[in-house]
Order: C-alpha cells, then sequence, then structure tokens
C-alpha cells in the first residue's frame, strides 16, 4: 500500500520476533502460578455429591435403608463463566525499559506483558478449557500520515495479538516475541510506537459490540501509563488528559482496571488517569504480579456463576 509515496506493509513479522529464554521463563513461571490458582478457585467452587432424602438413588448406600433415609444422591450447581476478558498492552517505545527482578532474568516491561497474558491465555486454555472467553490486543501509534490507506491523515492501530475464540491467533509462544514496534513496515523499515493508551477505545468498544458474544466484559490494561499519540489530518495530540475522559466516556459501566508496569507517573497520577482500579506501579517484577494475582484472581471469581 502506498501512503504518501511510501510503500506501508502490514504484517505480523514487523512486531514479532523470535522470543527470548528469559520471557519463556518468565510465561512459564507465570503459567504454574495461574494454573496452580486457578485450579484452587474451581476446586472451592467444584459440586460436591451430598447425601439426601429425596433425589436419586445411590445404589451404594442402599443398604443403610431403613437405618436412615438419606440414600438418595444429589450434585450442586456446576461452576459456569459468561465473560470475556480484554487485554489491553501499551505497545509504544518505552516499553522496551528493562524491569527488575530478583530471578536475574532480562526482561523488559512489554516482554512481561507478553508472558502475563501468554501464561493466562494458557491456563485458561488446560486449566478451564477456555470456559472463560479472553482477547488480546496491541496499542501502538506510529504518527505516519495514510491519506491513500482510507482514513485521513495519522492514525491508533489496535491490533489483536491473542485470542481464544479464534484460529491463526492463538499461538501463546508466538505473542512472547512481540516488541515496541508498529504491526507495519514503511519501505521495509520497521516502525516504532508512541503510547496510544485509550485513544483506541472508539475502535475497541466498536469491535466489542459487533463481536462478544458473552454477557459479562472485563478489560484489563497494561502499560506504564504515559499518552501520547498523533491522530488526524491536523495531527491532534492526544495526552493523559484525553485518556481519562475516554475512560470515563467508553469504559463508564464496563468492570475494567489497569496494571503499571514502570515508574512513569505518580501513584496519585495512576489513579486520576486511569481510575482507583489500578494496580499501582512496584519497583520490582514479583510486587507488581503479586497484586496482579489478586486482582485477577478476585475477578476472576466474581465470573463463575
Amino acid at each position: 500500500m502506498d501512503a504518501n509515496n511510501k510503500t506501508v506493509t502490514f504484517s505480523k513479522e514487523a512486531f514479532l520476533e523470535e522470543p527470548k529464554k528469559d520471557t519463556i521463563t518468565l510465561r512459564n513461571q507465570l503459567y504454574n502460578r495461574f494454573s496452580t490458582q486457578i485450579g484452587l478457585l474451581l476446586e472451592s467452587k467444584r459440586p460436591r455429591r451430598i447425601s439426601t432424602s429425596k433425589g436419586r438413588l445411590d445404589s451404594r448406600l442402599a443398604y443403610r435403608y431403613p437405618f436412615t433415609d438419606t440414600i438418595f444422591k444429589a450434585h450442586q450447581h456446576i461452576p459456569t463463566s459468561d465473560t470475556t476478558i480484554v487485554m489491553l498492552i501499551d505497545g509504544s517505545g518505552s516499553m522496551s525499559c528493562n524491569v527488575a527482578n530478583s530471578d536475574g532474568l532480562q526482561v523488559n516491561r512489554i516482554q512481561v506483558c507478553n508472558a502475563i497474558c501468554s501464561a493466562f491465555g494458557k491456563a485458561v486454555d488446560s486449566v478451564l478449557k477456555n470456559q472463560l472467553k479472553f482477547e488480546v490486543f496491541l496499542k501502538s501509534c506510529g504518527g505516519i500520515k495514510a491519506n491513500q490507506l482510507g482514513t485521513k491523515g495519522a492514525f491508533l492501530n489496535l491490533t489483536r495479538v491473542l485470542t481464544n475464540t479464534k484460529r491463526g491467533v492463538n499461538n501463546f509462544d508466538e505473542i512472547l516475541g512481540m516488541d515496541a514496534s508498529m504491526p507495519f513496515t514503511v519501505n521495509g523499515n520497521h516502525q516504532g510506537s508512541y503510547t496510544a493508551e485509550y485513544g483506541v477505545l472508539p475502535a475497541l468498544c466498536s469491535w466489542m459490540s459487533k463481536n462478544i458474544t458473552t454477557k459479562n466484559t472485563i478489560v484489563f490494561n497494561l502499560t506504564d501509563g504515559e499518552t501520547y499519540a498523533v491522530v488526524g489530518e491536523e495531527s491532534r495530540s492526544l495526552y493523559n488528559v484525553e485518556t481519562k475522559e475516554l475512560r470515563n466516556k467508553y469504559l463508564r459501566g464496563i468492570p475494567n482496571f489497569s496494571m503499571m508496569i514502570g515508574r512513569e507517573l505518580g501513584e496519585k497520577e495512576q489513579r486520576d488517569i486511569y481510575g482507583d482500579n489500578v494496580i499501582c506501579s512496584a519497583g520490582n517484577l514479583e510486587s507488581m504480579t503479586n497484586k496482579m494475582f489478586s486482582t485477577l484472581m478476585t475477578l476472576l471469581d466474581s465470573t463463575l456463576e
């Protein structure tokens, strides 16, 4: 495609590379923990067979009659979920900064996001048998003007990178190699990204209204916090104030929370922009993931009926 006499090529190779060993290690650690936590949650909700005085006859207890009339068996309701969790990953250049951890892993912010989403999706697949639906999107903004691509001026990008509802976008390993680049090249060159943040919400909500079939939706935003994007023919800039306004407009009534990876903003400012349901920045990976597990498990618990 030609944009302002430049060849723009959209492909996953533009933002996906071979996963790093440390990212795979982190994903496996998180997957083991997710699997255990989800397994314990399910076990706490698993129906127990109980003996009652009416119901379906339990032949193994029939010999007790007439000593007791509790020779029937009954099962409690099996928990199900009618929820989709939508994960949004910040694909901006600042997400390439490394994250401190006690395991000596060399991982940056977006690799942490990749590992979290991959581990969660893999656990949902293996433990919940995909009973819970999830979608993962990359948010990015290259600032390129694309008047000949059917849009007016600079545009934001919302790229679906992982899901359990569509074939071809369900590779738990492939997403581990996602970097902070645009989903396209210009004249064969990879492009860095500004921070789109909630500038993508109009497109996301439009997509959700047409594609999500579950009764409930939860939005989980993973970011380092700052917003800077350029949109439109006049190159209008989007900042944190616009992200706050867009959250209030588009996420009103939709359960949502944000996880701050990296300390780009103070805690007060984080909550002002993203709301009270924010996992604030922590000094290391362990503290961040501890808060994340607590929040995700509480939300997951609330989705099982």
